[in-house]
């Protein structure tokens, strides 16, 4: 009898530990599409911008821009994207 109870608790040792590295891959997955999804958001936003509009007649748009490419650029370093 005390072996079964020592196989049950295993068992439910197991479980335990497989579903903590299930819900680990799980969130790892959840936030690297969540990153994805805004490295493509910055994407489009840097891609929006007309070439021509960035000038120092207009500082805002360029220091927006350049704000937006290296925020691109150190997106693209630390996620290896």
């Amino acid at each position: 009898m005390w072996k079964r109870g020592v196989a049950d608790a295993e068992n439910a040792r197991k479980r335990t530990e497989k579903q903590l590295v299930d819900t680990r891959q799980f969130a790892i997955q959840k936030f690297a599409k969540d990153i994805l999804e805004v490295a493509d958001c910055l994407s489009r936003a840097i891609d929006s911008v007309p070439k021509t509009e960035i000038t120092d007649q207009n500082p805002h748009l360029k220091n927006l821009y350049e704000g937006l490419t290296l925020t691109d650029s150190e997106l693209h370093r630390v996620t290896i994207i």
